[in-house]
């Protein structure tokens, strides 16, 4: 798949006579089955919760997340989206036979992360995944493996100084290390995909080699787990840049 750069600013206009009248519809939602066939998956495949950050107001589709607390196999906390797979994505044509229509999202915290916070400094990864979940609702669009999410503002006002302007999409791995994927009863799939933070400079490799592979392959051992580690090493800065930058 082509790598893709989403979020990026559109102009808009703020005139009266050029605003849409605002149409008020029922979320996008799991019937009751399929809801319980995705707990089911999410306990199997990532581990058992009984914690769930459930949304107060869902406009076009609800995005719980499940809590996933550390364990001593993972010592860290697991994200994961129950909801967004409710829409099926606008995918391009020559995708559609891949079933890449439902999807969900996985981010995983280190296990100091004040996960229950209601500070911008700790709850900006919720944030960020909400908003990545509901791009391709509002844009009518997709998301998928290999492409790079920019979450604008959910990201660039709560991150503080860590210096993180996007994700990268991969595919998520279960507790035996395969790759899950949903099989829903009606024969559709909904694809489980990693939110891999990325350094403005990281994203910046990945555009200029199409290969998202290409920066993934310099992360060290202790990174390649893609826990969210807010001062790990810039992968996109030459080493003796990084130095300097550090002097």
């Amino acid at each position: 798949m082509g790598i893709l750069d989403y979020f990026k600013r559109k102009s808009t206009d703020n005139s009266e006579e050029n605003k849409t009248p605002e149409i008020k519809r029922e979320p996008e939602l799991y019937t009751q089955e399929e809801q319980e066939m995705v707990e089911t998956f999410i306990h199997r495949s990532f581990g058992s919760f009984s914690e769930v950050f459930h949304e107060i107001y869902s406009p076009d589709i609800r995005v719980d997340i499940a809590l996933i607390p550390p364990s001593p196999k993972r010592e860290y906390y697991k994200l994961v989206t129950m909801g967004m797979g409710a829409h099926r994505m606008t995918v391009p044509e020559e995708f559609r036979l891949y079933g890449l229509e439902r999807a969900e999202l996985v981010m995983f915290l280190p296990p100091e992360w004040k996960v229950k916070s209601d500070e911008e400094v700790w709850r900006w990864p919720v944030q960020c995944m909400k908003t990545c979940a509901r791009w391709p609702v509002t844009n009518q669009a997709w998301i998928g493996l290999g492409q790079v999410l920019r979450p604008g503002q959910a990201m660039h006002t709560q991150t503080g100084s860590n210096g993180f302007h996007g994700f990268l999409l991969q595919h998520a791995v279960t507790e035996e290390g395969s790759r899950p994927e949903m099989e829903l009863k009606e024969g559709t799939s909904v694809h489980f995909y990693q939110m891999i933070p990325l350094y403005e400079e990281e994203i910046a490799v990945i555009c200029r080699s199409h290969n998202p592979q290409t920066i993934l392959r310099t992360f060290d051992d202790a990174d390649r787990n893609y826990v969210l580690n807010t001062k790990r090493k810039n992968y996109g800065v030459p080493e003796k840049e990084e130095i300097r930058k550090e002097g």
